[in-house]
């Protein structure tokens, strides 16, 4: 968040994504869309990196989808419902 940007160590080879509401306008615009509502399955929610098998660092977007695919395996693989925490 941007409150705490300041905190951060400035680098120059990194990339910040700071969420507030004026970032998100930002990024409306570039994408044509309200990205302050809801946001559809295909929307990405985090980036990893990776060096994967050549030894660079490379980012993987994955997406909400992917992280509800997961969740409903761990219910189905554990049992669990709604008296689970």
């Amino acid at each position: 968040t941007s409150d705490v940007m300041a905190d951060l160590p400035q680098t120059a080879d990194a990339f910040v994504v700071v969420d507030d509401r004026q970032f998100v306008g930002e990024v409306s615009a570039y994408a044509g869309a309200d990205l302050g509502v809801a946001l559809g399955s295909e929307f990405p929610a985090y980036v990893i990196f990776t060096s994967g098998s050549t030894g660079r660092p490379k980012g993987v977007v994955v997406s909400h989808a992917g992280i509800v695919n997961r969740l409903l395996w761990m219910q189905d693989r554990f049992g669990l419902d709604a008296d689970d925490r």
